[in-house]
């Protein structure tokens, strides 16, 4: 079992108590922050990687067929201000902040230790729906559009120092969903789910996708 579907599981797991969560009739201007753990996979997958499209490194592993980045997992904290519309909609602007360290270099070639740092600062315009549940958990869903500032700091692969250090900005999208719960009548809590991708990031030395995995507890205040 991978340590996503372990940390999926415990979200589950966690909601559970919110069961007895009733429809949240809150409406109007709201504020939201999420602090989150980033990238909780225990190998790079579609899903969860920086891949390597071409690079102009020499380093054989980096260099090498099918290249990409093994991610450790990181912090990041996501804040948005939006609007909750009586028909259980809510609309918002996100902005938001991870950093990942890099962990491996993983291609044909093999495998090697990497030294760096992936920090990406996000801006979105988010779509969500939250659900009405007397019986269970409250469930939300949403999806956002927008742009990801990327910073990668690349200081070594194996023995082999590269000092290479580069930013781009890209188009990026992000979709999730979670449970929430109001705690009174001017605060929800709840536990989330996102993933966000972006592509075509140019760094110069290397270009790159990614897919990252977030699992966040948000809270939002009307």
């Amino acid at each position: 079992m991978t340590r996503l579907t372990r940390m999926l599981t415990t979200l589950w797991v966690l909601s559970l108590p919110l069961s007895s969560a009733w429809a949240d009739n809150k409406t109007g201007f709201y504020v939201s922050l999420a602090p989150t753990l980033t990238s909780p996979t225990q190998n790079p997958t579609k899903l969860d990687l920086v891949k390597v499209i071409d690079t102009n490194l020499t380093e054989p592993t980096i260099s090498g067929q099918n290249a990409k980045f093994k991610m450790k997992v990181g912090l990041g904290i996501n804040g948005e201000v939006g609007y909750k519309w009586r028909s259980n909609v809510r609309t918002g602007l996100e902005v938001g902040y991870r950093k990942t360290d890099l962990d491996q270099v993983q291609s044909a070639a093999g495998n090697a230790l990497a030294d760096g740092e992936i920090e990406t600062t996000t801006v979105f315009f988010n779509l969500a729906y939250d659900f009405d549940n007397e019986e269970g958990p409250a469930p939300y869903i949403f999806g956002g559009l927008g742009g990801g500032y990327h910073e990668l700091n690349l200081r070594s692969i194996g023995n082999t120092t590269i000092g290479q250090s580069s930013d781009d900005f890209t188009f990026a999208y992000q979709a999730g969903f979670g449970f929430y719960k109001p705690l009174n009548d001017f605060i929800d809590a709840g536990l989330g789910y996102r993933f966000v991708w972006s592509n075509d990031q140019g760094f110069g030395f290397a270009s790159t996708e990614m897919g990252i995995h977030h699992l966040e507890l948000t809270f939002r205040l009307y």
